[in-house]
């Protein structure tokens, strides 16, 4: 049996605080999609380093408002689970990383850089690039609070004339942050244009003993291996491409580890993610809160699995877990395949317009 090459520089593990995670690949939060159901699919695939949560409220947390406990929901398998907190008043976030650590929780980590501007009117989000010593006597207060890593995930700042990523890191490493994650565009930004390799480089630069880890635009293993290389960060957060290829975490750690890919999923195999996917949804949202978020989600396999615009227009309107199933049926059938070879991710949609209108 050939010896197993030794894994690459770009394939050490993450250290994050006192965690060690299993490699350098993160799952990003996504608002409405990396719930319970969706980690679990993804880190069965192998990959997964570390998982986030969707965004939870700090103060919805910490009024024990019934909707947002469904996204502290974990298991056994989810581990190790990252919680993101948003907020912009220190007590809040403070209070809701102790509610946090006390449930058992590995990371609690900081919205600091979503650019929706209900987060940024009040304070949280990409609102503390504005305010890099707040934003460090936040972690600070935040660390004082808990044993449990306390991490930070920012933007390279409000906009062109206020770049603020460099200062912020060295502000929030001088506090004690575990790890930065930094999204390579600015809050004015959103989600156009290119992600910005050398803003993420300069966090680097100005957080040398933290670990610095990127995110934007990275819709393959080998946009993960250009970002390793052209910032030198330590690890890759993937969020909306995983929405329609699960398999990215998987394929990206064997190419960082052995430089090339694994053999793609079969139809079959996408297929029976996507139905095991809709099953955890129903155990974790009962049979109306599952089919009403696969609908968003059932749409994002469908270039994935090759499939045709009637098909998307069925699970838009499917009314009931019956007529799920037998859209996914219908799919093993046959019907709605385009027949156009091996199958694509899906383009990754982005909200439009201005972003103070998200």
């Amino acid at each position: 049996m050939p010896a197993i090459p030794a894994p690459t520089a770009r394939a050490t593990p993450l250290l994050v605080g006192g965690l060690r995670l299993a490699t350098n690949l993160v799952l990003a939060p996504l608002a409405g999609y990396t719930d319970l159901a969706f980690r679990l699919c993804c880190r069965l695939q192998g990959g997964v380093g570390l998982a986030v949560t969707e965004v939870i409220s700090a103060a919805a947390l910490n009024r024990r408002v019934d909707r947002v406990h469904r996204f502290l929901l974990t298991s056994a398998e989810d581990r190790p689970l990252s919680v993101q907190i948003d907020g912009g008043q220190i007590a809040e976030l403070v209070e809701a990383a102790r509610r946090i650590e006390d449930a058992g929780h590995a990371v609690v980590d900081i919205n600091m850089g979503c650019p929706v501007d209900k987060l940024t009117k009040k304070g949280g989000g990409s609102a503390w690039t504005t305010t890099p010593c707040q934003a460090a006597a936040a972690v600070a207060a935040i660390r004082a609070a808990v044993s449990i890593p306390v991490t930070a995930k920012i933007r390279l700042g409000w906009d062109d004339e206020s770049i603020t990523a460099p200062e912020l890191a060295r502000a929030l490493a001088e506090a004690g942050v575990a790890a930065i994650t930094v999204h390579g565009r600015t809050r004015a930004q959103g989600f156009s244009g290119r992600v910005r390799l050398d803003g993420i480089r300069s966090v680097v630069e100005a957080a040398p003993g933290v670990p610095v880890i990127g995110n934007g635009d990275v819709r393959s293993p080998e946009d993960a291996v250009r970002m390793l290389e052209v910032t030198g960060c330590a690890g890759v957060a993937i969020g909306r491409a995983a929405l329609s290829d699960p398999w990215i975490f998987r394929d990206t750690w064997h190419v960082l580890r052995f430089g090339t890919r694994p053999p793609a999923p079969s139809f079959a195999e996408r297929l029976a993610w996507v139905r095991r996917h809709f099953r955890q949804l129903c155990e974790l949202m009962g049979p109306r809160g599952a089919v009403v978020r696969f609908r968003k989600a059932g749409c994002y396999y469908a270039g994935a699995l090759g499939l045709d615009k009637e098909y998307r227009r069925r699970v838009s309107a499917a009314a009931d877990v019956r007529a799920v199933e037998t859209i996914l049926d219908d799919v093993e059938r046959g019907l709605h395949w385009r027949g156009e070879g091996r199958p694509e991710p899906a383009p990754i949609r982005v909200p439009q317009g201005p972003v103070d209108r998200w």
